[in-house]
Formats: structure tokens, C-alpha cells, sequence
């Protein structure tokens, strides 16, 4: 998935660079999986915890605040309408297949994945997620 990267991301490779590292390197040295780590570096998904981990290892602004932001919005939107179709998790799990753990983490913006933000905008009716690359810059 290209065009996700955020400048946090841009940030975090500019690191990884200067270190001589590889993301393998990278996530061997804080203990997480090379598939995961580089999903959050290249923005298709978003975990608040491995973020502030890359960010308090390659000493980087903390991509948390900006994420969190984008999310905000949508997040509240997704609760509300589950509210309004009287849905619970495992209702909105049966209906896009993905687990409860997953959604839950999405819609309480502990993880982010604007695939999957956009699958459960279709199952709730609610409107897309329009999300930011990064809001402490403006391109």
C-alpha cells in the first residue's frame, strides 16, 4: 500500500539509516515481529505501544499524538452509530470478519488501519475515514 507513510514514518527510516539498520534490526531490538514493525513504519497499521518503542529507541518525535488526532473523530463516530444499530463488537465482527479484539483496538484508536477503518465505516453506515498523513506538517 503505497502513499500511507507519514512523516513519523519518514522519520523512523531517516533513523534507521543512520544506524545502519535494517527494519529486521529494528524489530529485533524491540522485541516484535518484522511484518508488524514494518506495517506501523509504512502507516498501514498503527500500534500506540511499538510507535513509542521505535520512538524512544531511534530518540524521534513519538508518532502517538498525531495518530491519535487523525482518529479522534472517526473513532467517536464508529462508537455512536454501534450505539444507534444497537450493535455490539461480535455483531460488527460477524458482519466484517474481522475479530473483536481487531475492532475494538480500531474503534478505541489503539490501532490503526485505514483499510479496516473503512470496512467497518461501510458495515456502521458512517462516513469514511478521511485521515491526515501527519498533522504536525502541512505539505
Amino acid at each position: 500500500m503505497q502513499g500511507n507513510i507519514t512523516d513519523w514514518g519518514k522519520e523512523v527510516k531517516k533513523g534507521l539509516i543512520e544506524r545502519g539498520w535494517s527494519i529486521n534490526d529494528l524489530a529485533e531490538r524491540i522485541g516484535k515481529s518484522r511484518t508488524r514493525v514494518s506495517g506501523i513504519v509504512n502507516g498501514r497499521i498503527y500500534s500506540d505501544s511499538i510507535a513509542s518503542a521505535i520512538s524512544d529507541l531511534l530518540n524521534i518525535e513519538k508518532a502517538s499524538a498525531s495518530m491519535k488526532e487523525a482518529t479522534r473523530d472517526w473513532c467517536m463516530d464508529a462508537r455512536k452509530a454501534m450505539i444507534d444499530l444497537d450493535m455490539n463488537t461480535g455483531e460488527l465482527a460477524d458482519k466484517t470478519g474481522y475479530s473483536t479484539q481487531y475492532l475494538n483496538a480500531i474503534i478505541c484508536g489503539r490501532c490503526y488501519s485505514p483499510p479496516v477503518m473503512k470496512v467497518i465505516s461501510g458495515a456502521l453506515g458512517i462516513q469514511e475515514y478521511q485521515g491526515k498523513q501527519d498533522s504536525s506538517k502541512d505539505s
